[in-house]
């Protein structure tokens, strides 16, 4: 019942807990438990509690192979509408096919994920687009690190987890296959479109 209610119960020190399981808290909640393993422990099984893609994400982080993971461009796009909006409003700006087939590079950043899961399992994403006859083929490349540097509400997890890279544990290169978009598809997206803000940046 406490997981449905968005609470989780965790120990620490032999003390138990009962916590809301809200992003905004997490960084202030990992200060609270002893040793960078623990709490890396806490941030995978209640800060990404049923995202798991996420928890594959940071569980692939910790084991510090460095090893690039691949991904599926078409089921990003199909899974999350705020990243696919965003990238097929910037190639609304992009002009036929050029001779040499010249890729162009499209960032999307947090604020425009409307999946939890893909978002904190990927940070931003870029996209590379090369263009085709008709249209572009495109494909999802990125980079899993963090961020201790800037000011955030989990501020205090990008500093627990460039502590544990210095231990071994390896930021790693995101690679997606490529998907063709037509033209068509691009062309029918409204070129502005008010997007609500996210604030689940991680």
């Amino acid at each position: 019942m406490l997981r449905l209610l968005g609470w989780a119960r965790m120990s620490t020190e032999g003390v138990q807990i009962v916590l809301p399981i809200k992003r905004a808290m997490i960084g202030a909640i990992v200060r609270m438990v002893p040793g960078d393993e623990r709490r890396a422990t806490m941030v995978e099984r209640v800060g990404l509690a049923g995202k798991r893609r996420a928890q594959r994400s940071f569980a692939h982080f910790r084991n510090g192979s460095g090893a690039p993971v691949h991904i599926r461009t078409d089921r990003l796009l199909a899974d999350d509408a705020g990243v696919r909006d965003a990238l097929l409003r910037s190639l609304c700006g992009v002009g036929p096919m050029t001779a040499d087939g010249t890729a162009t590079r499209v960032h999307v950043s947090q604020t425009h994920f409307t999946n939890k899961d893909w978002c904190y399992a990927l940070g931003s994403v870029d996209f590379e687009c090369r263009p085709v006859p008709g249209g572009f083929e495109v494909r999802a490349l990125g980079r899993y690190d963090w961020h201790p540097e800037e000011a955030r509400p989990t501020r205090a997890i990008h500093e627990m987890a460039a502590r544990m890279e210095r231990r071994g544990a390896r930021a790693f290169d995101i690679v997606g296959d490529p998907v063709r978009i037509e033209r068509d598809e691009i062309e029918s997206v409204p070129r502005y479109r008010v997007l609500p803000i996210r604030t689940f940046l991680m």
